[in-house]
């Protein structure tokens, strides 16, 4: 996950493998990797910085 200049900006990678599978989610997170079909599953939490 990486912080960017405009605020949080997350990046959802494989635990395996390392491939980008997303960006900027939130909530709970499941996600077959298509290129290795690790399983991965993620809980992110983003708070607004106002």
């Amino acid at each position: 996950m990486k912080r960017g200049i405009q605020g949080l900006i997350f990046e959802i990678r494989c635990k395996k493998c390392n491939k980008k599978l997303g960006g900027n989610l939130d909530g709970k997170v499941e996600i077959v990797c298509p290129r290795c079909g690790h399983y991965n599953a993620f809980n992110i939490k983003v708070k607004s910085v106002v």
